[in-house]
């Protein structure tokens, strides 16, 4: 939108109280309508304004404003706060990359505030269900065929769109390599991911793309890395098809308590629904836990887990852990082979309910991309 061609109307808008002036940046209108919605936002009333910049632009203002009213449907003062929040955004990320072109950090509270008011504009977020296509995707498509064939519902497949997944397992039972095998079958199929990961160096990340999807050069440069210590809110500013988070703990920025942990889960469920990008956390388990088939229970803080997640998976690696506790005769042990299970499915379940994927498992860092069959847990 250009805002200057739209000053009169505009500040007349604000004049009439039907624009709130705060969404507004005055510097991009033209004088003097810029000092009238400058003047509104710090509270002066129209007889201030009037001895200010005079009757003659303001009753302009509001002729110009009784125009567009008869004329643009009844959301135009949406529409207007949406264009006004993406220019404030605009002169948001614009310092901010200006900042970060000098080496420095940019305030990236900031930056997450812009985020949270350009979703927020244009008034409530309420919507009446006749403007909902029913049809539009709960799941995203994954590339990795043990997940597409099994994981989503009647009419599509993949993991939760705009949901938090997560990914839960003891150390060494290929958390991590589940998730980059995730990404390399993303990437092979043309689409960008980003993973952040706390344990691996940049060079390690490489290491486990080639080792696990043979990725080429090209392939490569669609994966966005990060391997120092990040905050939620930087977070927010990875978005690609998949964002990958290795692991839960090592975002906490204070002792692990509970409320410090529900912090982590609350807003990488946020940021999977403002952004519609899906989110994958990998997660450990608790003391509980001593080895077997795990339960959701065995997450850390699986009350929260469980309360968040839109999706849960339970990784079982017999090859991997010495261990007879909590076998389940369902689950049979076969070499080379591991369980992804699936402990919780929020928008429904493709093969009808609980269950378990066998995939194979190459004993050192690769999952394979052949499902071996689907086991139903009731």
């Amino acid at each position: 939108m250009l805002w200057a061609d739209a000053s009169e109307i505009v500040a007349g808008l604000c004049l009439k109280q039907r624009l709130n002036p705060a969404v507004i940046n005055p510097m991009s209108l033209f004088p003097p309508y810029d000092i009238i919605v400058s003047s509104l936002t710090k509270g002066f009333d129209t007889t201030d304004i009037i001895e200010k910049v005079g009757l003659n632009p303001v009753q302009t203002a509001i002729s110009a404003s009784d125009i567009v009213d008869n004329k643009l449907p009844a959301d135009w003062v949406s529409i207007l706060e949406v264009a006004a929040s993406r220019a404030d955004a605009s002169s948001t990320f614009k310092r901010a990359a200006e900042k970060l072109s000098q080496g420095e950090d940019p305030d990236y509270g900031r930056i997450t505030e812009s985020l949270e008011k350009l979703q927020r504009s244009g008034g409530s977020s309420f919507i009446t269900l006749d403007k909902v296509d029913a049809s539009e995707a709960v799941w995203r498509k994954t590339y990795y065929p043990p997940f597409d064939k099994h994981l989503g519902n009647a009419t599509s497949s993949g993991i939760p769109e705009a949901g938090l997944t997560i990914i839960g397992a003891p150390p060494g039972t290929g958390k991590t390599s589940l998730l980059v095998k995730l990404m390399g079958c993303a990437v092979q199929a043309g689409k960008k991911v980003c993973l952040i990961s706390l344990e691996m160096t940049n060079g390690q990340i490489v290491n486990r793309f080639i080792e696990t999807s043979g990725l080429t050069i090209e392939e490569r440069s669609r994966i966005i890395s990060a391997e120092d210590s990040m905050t939620l809110d930087e977070v927010y500013m990875k978005v690609s098809h998949f964002i990958g988070v290795d692991f839960a703990d090592l975002l906490l920025d204070s002792a692990e308590d509970e409320a410090s942990v529900a912090h982590v889960y609350r807003t990488m469920a946020k940021l999977a629904k403002s952004t519609g990008v899906p989110v994958i956390l990998l997660s450990q388990l608790n003391r509980e836990y001593v080895g077997g088939v795990p339960r959701i229970h065995n997450l850390r803080y699986s009350g929260l887990a469980e309360a968040m997640g839109a999706l849960i998976l339970m990784l079982y690696n017999p090859g991997q852990t010495w261990s007879k506790l909590g076998e389940d005769p369902r689950l049979p042990i076969h070499a080379g082979c591991g369980y992804i299970i699936v402990g919780k499915s929020r928008f429904g379940y493709r093969e009808g309910g609980l269950g378990a994927i066998e995939v194979d498992w190459d004993g050192l860092a690769s999952w394979g991309t052949i499902s071996r069959g689907w086991y139903p847990l009731s």
